[in-house]
Protein backbone atom coordinates (compact mmCIF):
# COMPACT_ATOMS: atom_id res chain seq x y z
CA UNK A 1 0.00 0.00 0.00
CA UNK A 2 1.27 3.71 -0.87
CA UNK A 3 0.17 7.22 -0.77
CA UNK A 4 0.32 7.78 -4.16
CA UNK A 5 -0.54 11.34 -4.83
CA UNK A 6 -1.38 14.12 -2.76
CA UNK A 7 -2.79 17.04 -4.50
CA UNK A 8 -2.97 20.56 -3.52
CA UNK A 9 -6.98 22.16 -4.33
CA UNK A 10 -6.92 25.35 -5.03
CA UNK A 11 -10.11 25.67 -6.93
CA UNK A 12 -13.77 25.07 -4.92
CA UNK A 13 -13.37 21.86 -3.22
CA UNK A 14 -17.10 21.00 -4.36
CA UNK A 15 -16.09 19.17 -7.65
CA UNK A 16 -13.16 17.31 -6.19
CA UNK A 17 -15.61 16.10 -3.34
CA UNK A 18 -18.37 15.25 -6.08
CA UNK A 19 -16.18 13.11 -7.56
CA UNK A 20 -14.46 10.78 -4.65
CA UNK A 21 -18.01 10.54 -3.54
CA UNK A 22 -19.33 8.93 -6.78
CA UNK A 23 -21.99 6.70 -6.09
CA UNK A 24 -20.49 4.23 -9.15
CA UNK A 25 -17.32 4.03 -7.59
CA UNK A 26 -18.07 4.02 -4.21
CA UNK A 27 -21.25 1.12 -3.88
CA UNK A 28 -24.14 3.54 -3.54
CA UNK A 29 -22.01 5.86 -1.25
CA UNK A 30 -21.50 2.84 1.44
CA UNK A 31 -17.71 3.09 1.64
CA UNK A 32 -17.90 7.16 2.31
CA UNK A 33 -17.45 8.52 5.58
CA UNK A 34 -16.88 11.96 7.05
CA UNK A 35 -15.47 13.59 9.87
CA UNK A 36 -16.46 17.68 11.26
CA UNK A 37 -18.72 17.49 7.96
CA UNK A 38 -21.15 15.92 5.71
CA UNK A 39 -21.01 14.81 2.51
CA UNK A 40 -23.28 17.88 1.41
CA UNK A 41 -21.76 20.53 3.85
CA UNK A 42 -18.49 19.93 3.19
CA UNK A 43 -18.01 22.84 0.68
CA UNK A 44 -19.55 25.19 3.21
CA UNK A 45 -17.60 24.25 6.58
CA UNK A 46 -14.31 24.38 4.39
CA UNK A 47 -14.97 27.83 3.69
CA UNK A 48 -15.92 28.64 7.21
CA UNK A 49 -12.65 26.95 8.63
CA UNK A 50 -10.26 29.06 6.07
CA UNK A 51 -12.15 32.27 6.55
CA UNK A 52 -10.68 32.48 10.19
CA UNK A 53 -7.22 32.71 8.07
CA UNK A 54 -7.62 36.67 6.70
CA UNK A 55 -9.72 38.25 4.29
CA UNK A 56 -7.62 36.54 1.22
CA UNK A 57 -8.48 32.80 2.31
CA UNK A 58 -10.65 32.12 -0.48
CA UNK A 59 -8.13 33.58 -3.37
CA UNK A 60 -7.64 31.33 -5.85
CA UNK A 61 -3.87 30.69 -5.26
CA UNK A 62 -4.55 29.61 -1.77
CA UNK A 63 -4.54 26.19 -1.11
CA UNK A 64 -8.16 25.03 0.54
CA UNK A 65 -7.91 21.69 0.83
CA UNK A 66 -5.63 18.78 0.04
CA UNK A 67 -6.52 15.04 -1.92
CA UNK A 68 -4.68 12.12 -1.07
CA UNK A 69 -4.89 8.80 -2.44
CA UNK A 70 -4.10 5.67 -0.47
CA UNK A 71 -3.41 3.05 -3.23
CA UNK A 72 -3.64 -1.03 -2.27
CA UNK A 73 -1.43 -3.53 -4.43
CA UNK A 74 -3.82 -5.96 -6.53
CA UNK A 75 -1.66 -8.67 -4.60
CA UNK A 76 -3.02 -7.20 -0.94
CA UNK A 77 -6.23 -9.64 -0.13
CA UNK A 78 -8.21 -6.25 1.43
CA UNK A 79 -12.15 -5.93 1.31
CA UNK A 80 -13.53 -2.78 0.32
CA UNK A 81 -14.79 -2.39 4.33
CA UNK A 82 -11.42 -2.87 5.51
CA UNK A 83 -9.49 -1.07 3.03
CA UNK A 84 -12.03 1.86 4.43
CA UNK A 85 -11.40 1.55 7.92
CA UNK A 86 -7.48 1.26 7.59
CA UNK A 87 -7.85 4.82 5.39
CA UNK A 88 -10.09 6.33 8.36
CA UNK A 89 -7.09 4.80 11.11
CA UNK A 90 -5.00 6.72 9.25
CA UNK A 91 -6.64 9.87 8.71
CA UNK A 92 -6.86 9.47 12.47
CA UNK A 93 -3.27 8.40 13.74
CA UNK A 94 -2.09 11.35 11.10
CA UNK A 95 -4.15 14.24 11.72
CA UNK A 96 -5.90 13.77 14.71
CA UNK A 97 -9.51 14.47 13.61
CA UNK A 98 -8.10 18.02 13.37
CA UNK A 99 -9.41 18.89 10.14
CA UNK A 100 -12.71 17.95 8.77
CA UNK A 101 -12.43 15.49 5.72
CA UNK A 102 -14.34 13.26 3.69
CA UNK A 103 -13.00 9.30 3.02
CA UNK A 104 -14.08 7.64 0.25
CA UNK A 105 -13.37 3.82 -0.77
CA UNK A 106 -13.05 3.50 -4.59
CA UNK A 107 -13.80 -0.22 -6.30
CA UNK A 108 -14.58 0.38 -9.89
CA UNK A 109 -11.14 -0.22 -10.80
CA UNK A 110 -8.40 -3.08 -10.74
CA UNK A 111 -7.60 -1.79 -7.33
CA UNK A 112 -9.06 -0.77 -3.95
CA UNK A 113 -8.59 2.79 -3.48
CA UNK A 114 -8.94 5.77 -0.84
CA UNK A 115 -9.38 9.03 -1.28
CA UNK A 116 -9.99 11.64 0.97
CA UNK A 117 -10.29 15.26 1.07
CA UNK A 118 -9.41 17.34 3.72
CA UNK A 119 -9.77 21.08 4.52
CA UNK A 120 -6.46 22.88 4.70
CA UNK A 121 -7.58 24.57 8.27
CA UNK A 122 -7.80 23.97 11.91
CA UNK A 123 -11.69 22.82 12.54
CA UNK A 124 -11.49 24.76 16.02
CA UNK A 125 -12.03 27.56 12.97
CA UNK A 126 -8.58 29.27 14.32
CA UNK A 127 -7.65 29.24 10.41
CA UNK A 128 -4.34 27.76 11.28
CA UNK A 129 -3.70 25.68 8.51
CA UNK A 130 -2.08 22.19 7.95
CA UNK A 131 2.31 22.57 7.65
CA UNK A 132 2.66 21.06 4.33
CA UNK A 133 6.53 20.13 4.75
CA UNK A 134 9.25 17.32 4.60
CA UNK A 135 8.07 16.34 8.27
CA UNK A 136 4.26 16.13 7.01
CA UNK A 137 5.15 13.22 4.45
CA UNK A 138 7.74 11.01 6.35
CA UNK A 139 4.33 11.12 9.25
CA UNK A 140 2.55 10.11 6.29
CA UNK A 141 4.39 7.36 5.54
CA UNK A 142 5.29 6.37 8.81
CA UNK A 143 1.85 5.97 9.52
CA UNK A 144 0.42 4.52 6.76
CA UNK A 145 3.48 1.81 6.69
CA UNK A 146 2.48 0.60 10.17
CA UNK A 147 -0.98 0.08 9.29
CA UNK A 148 -0.25 -1.72 6.45
CA UNK A 149 1.68 -4.16 8.46
CA UNK A 150 -0.77 -4.69 11.31
CA UNK A 151 -3.31 -5.42 8.33
CA UNK A 152 -0.51 -7.83 6.67
CA UNK A 153 -0.33 -5.72 3.88
CA UNK A 154 2.67 -4.85 1.88
CA UNK A 155 4.53 -1.56 2.11
CA UNK A 156 7.08 -0.36 -0.37
CA UNK A 157 10.62 -0.60 0.26
CA UNK A 158 12.94 1.92 1.46
CA UNK A 159 15.82 1.62 -0.04
CA UNK A 160 18.24 3.80 -0.62
CA UNK A 161 18.63 5.73 -4.35
CA UNK A 162 16.29 7.30 -6.35
CA UNK A 163 12.61 6.86 -5.39
CA UNK A 164 10.38 5.22 -7.06
CA UNK A 165 6.37 5.73 -7.85
CA UNK A 166 3.89 3.98 -6.98
CA UNK A 167 3.10 3.07 -10.43
CA UNK A 168 7.04 1.69 -10.79
CA UNK A 169 7.01 -0.31 -7.35
CA UNK A 170 3.23 -2.11 -8.43
CA UNK A 171 5.00 -3.21 -11.69
CA UNK A 172 8.20 -3.90 -9.91
CA UNK A 173 6.50 -6.29 -7.73
CA UNK A 174 4.28 -8.05 -9.91
CA UNK A 175 7.29 -8.24 -12.89
CA UNK A 176 10.30 -9.65 -11.18
CA UNK A 177 12.13 -7.84 -14.58
CA UNK A 178 10.86 -4.86 -13.59
CA UNK A 179 8.83 -2.17 -14.66
CA UNK A 180 9.70 -0.87 -18.33
CA UNK A 181 11.50 2.39 -16.59
CA UNK A 182 13.61 -0.08 -14.93
CA UNK A 183 14.30 -2.50 -17.92
CA UNK A 184 15.68 0.99 -20.05
CA UNK A 185 17.68 2.34 -17.38
CA UNK A 186 19.22 -1.22 -17.29
CA UNK A 187 19.46 -1.07 -21.15
CA UNK A 188 21.57 2.22 -20.92
CA UNK A 189 23.63 1.15 -17.95
CA UNK A 190 25.09 -1.63 -19.74
CA UNK A 191 25.24 0.29 -23.12
CA UNK A 192 27.08 3.01 -21.72
CA UNK A 193 29.51 0.32 -19.56
CA UNK A 194 30.01 -1.30 -23.03
CA UNK A 195 31.06 2.09 -24.71
CA UNK A 196 33.71 3.07 -22.13
CA UNK A 197 35.02 -0.24 -22.10
CA UNK A 198 35.80 -0.17 -25.07
CA UNK A 199 36.92 3.32 -26.54
CA UNK A 200 39.10 4.28 -23.66
CA UNK A 201 40.55 7.10 -25.65
CA UNK A 202 37.82 8.96 -24.76
CA UNK A 203 38.21 8.77 -21.44
CA UNK A 204 41.85 10.05 -21.61
CA UNK A 205 40.98 13.13 -23.27
CA UNK A 206 38.18 13.73 -20.71
CA UNK A 207 41.05 12.72 -18.49
CA UNK A 208 43.30 15.51 -19.40
CA UNK A 209 40.55 18.03 -19.43
CA UNK A 210 39.94 16.95 -16.00
CA UNK A 211 42.96 17.51 -14.82
CA UNK A 212 43.27 21.39 -16.39
CA UNK A 213 40.27 21.72 -14.29
CA UNK A 214 41.24 20.91 -11.09
CA UNK A 215 44.69 22.20 -11.20
CA UNK A 216 42.88 25.75 -11.99
CA UNK A 217 40.46 25.37 -8.95
CA UNK A 218 43.00 23.60 -6.27
CA UNK A 219 45.69 25.80 -7.53
CA UNK A 220 47.83 23.09 -6.92
CA UNK A 221 49.07 20.12 -9.09
CA UNK A 222 47.32 17.15 -9.62
CA UNK A 223 47.46 13.45 -10.93
CA UNK A 224 44.63 12.12 -12.47
CA UNK A 225 44.43 8.22 -11.72
CA UNK A 226 41.84 6.29 -14.03
CA UNK A 227 40.42 2.58 -12.83
CA UNK A 228 37.68 0.55 -13.37
CA UNK A 229 34.79 1.38 -10.76
CA UNK A 230 33.08 -2.50 -9.94
CA UNK A 231 30.26 -1.18 -8.05
CA UNK A 232 28.92 1.18 -11.10
CA UNK A 233 30.96 -1.17 -14.13
CA UNK A 234 31.99 1.75 -15.65
CA UNK A 235 35.73 3.57 -15.70
CA UNK A 236 35.70 7.01 -13.75
CA UNK A 237 38.60 9.13 -13.00
CA UNK A 238 39.79 10.48 -9.39
CA UNK A 239 41.98 13.82 -8.74
CA UNK A 240 44.95 13.47 -6.42
CA UNK A 241 47.09 16.36 -4.90
CA UNK A 242 50.59 16.08 -5.63
CA UNK A 243 52.34 16.42 -2.56
CA UNK A 244 55.10 19.02 -3.71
Amino acid sequence: MAITKIIKVKANPKACIKYVTNPNKTNDKLLVSCVGCTEQNAPGVFNLALMGNGQKALDEQVVKAYHFIQSFATNDEVTPEEAHQIGMDFMKRTFDDKYAFVCSTHVDKGHIHNHFVMCAAARDMSGRKLDDNLSLLHKIRNTNDAICKEHGLSVIDKEKGKSKSYKEWLADKQNPTGSNKIKLRKLIDYRLSCYMLTHRKCLDIHSSVFELCCQTILKTPVEIETFFSPSIHLWTTCPKVISL
